[in-house]
């Protein structure tokens, strides 16, 4: 009973993850290795409704925010939920919530909004709550030390909440951590190592982070590698899992295949912005998993070959951690494991 709701609990969060994606029954059996039949009756029987009215009740609730919030047209909004046509999203929505999203825009009444069932079986704030109610709870901007590793976290609007352990493996001295949060404008959490600004990833030989995390959201939140480099001043980033929507806007350089998945790689230059020194120009690079994954090894190395190979320079590395972010948004992640693994004799045969 434990695994099944164990399969169920990563199954829902899936699911919430991918509300812009094509997730469907055969994509969640695939991913957790199992047949299509096994997880509809499993899903039926501990929640009393099928999958795939699940999955589409979800999509439309998703589709209220941007309804509400954006000036995005009908079509639009249903396209970017893979709702299939305009009036057939019409007709859903109506069924779902006895109005059109059309009247939904004119009334904006919580009358109205108070109706609408509450179709989420997921709650995020059951990953945070026990580990964020002690004193030892990080609810502002900080950095320090926790173990051996540096943390950093940090917002502009909203409230967040962070917990903090050193064991993200047991054993293992390791940079694990709980976090929430609410209504941010951005927000920020992260573990990981800081250099001595001397070394380039080619000094220190291979390096991996060994990561997983249990992570609720949508919208712009992303989880993944971060980090920088001086000389020149480089703000990268390996996205393993989100939605970044703004990416469109970056420079993309190529497509390439690192760690049993896809990465699409863009470059952004931005101007006259905080950095590690001061305000400055600086680039950004991105490496973006085109399957969205919660645990696996991410083989950082690769990047950074991948990108220099791409005429995209690196310096002396000033930091490497795995990080949450989530922007415009509200959500909670645990980081069960992660750890920073550097040079080839701690790693074995992943980098060559």
């Amino acid at each position: 009973m434990h695994k099944a709701n164990k399969i169920l609990g990563n199954v829902l969060n899936e699911i919430e993850t991918g509300l812009k994606l094509d997730v469907d029954t055969d994509y969640l059996a695939d991913k957790f290795s199992m047949s299509a039949t096994h997880l509809r009756r499993l899903f039926n029987s501990a929640f009393g409704q099928s999958i795939g009215t699940y999955i589409r009740s979800r999509k439309m609730a998703a589709s209220v925010e941007d309804l509400l919030k954006t000036k995005l047209n009908v079509l639009d909004i249903a396209c970017e939920y893979g709702l299939d046509y305009e009036q057939s999203y019409i007709r859903a929505f109506k069924r779902e919530y006895g109005l059109t999203p059309g009247e939904l825009r004119k009334f904006k009444s919580e009358e109205r909004l108070k109706k609408m069932s509450p179709l989420c079986l997921f709650d995020p704030y059951k990953l945070t709550d026990n580990a964020l109610l002690g004193s030892d709870t990080i609810k502002t901007a900080q950095k320090g030390i926790c173990g051996a590793y540096n943390f950093e976290t940090w917002k502009d609007t909203g409230n967040i909440a962070m917990s903090l352990t050193d064991d993200g493996v047991k054993g293992i001295n390791g940079g694990g951590f709980k976090c929430k949060w609410n209504n941010s404008g951005d927000a920020i959490f992260r573990t990981g190592k800081n250099f001595d600004e001397h070394l380039k990833h080619s000094q220190i030989g291979c390096i991996e982070v060994d990561y997983g995390i249990s992570f609720f959201s949508r919208d712009g939140s992303y989880i993944g590698v971060y980090g920088w480099t001086l000389e020149p001043l480089v703000e990268f980033y390996i996205i393993e899992n989100g939605a970044l929507s703004f990416i469109n806007h970056f420079n993309h350089k190529a497509r390439v295949s690192i760690d049993s998945g896809t990465y699409e790689i863009f470059e952004f230059n931005r101007k006259k912005q905080p950095t590690i020194i001061g305000i400055n120009d600086f680039k950004q690079y991105w490496s973006v998993r085109t399957n969205n994954r919660l645990n696996g090894i991410v083989t950082v190395s690769e990047h950074f070959k991948a990108w220099e190979k791409l005429g995209m320079p690196l310096g002396t590395i000033y930091e490497i951690a795995f990080a949450v972010e989530g922007i415009q948004s509200s959500g909670a992640a645990e980081i069960y494991r992660n750890v920073l693994s550097l040079d080839k004799k701690a790693i074995g045969k992943n980098c060559a």
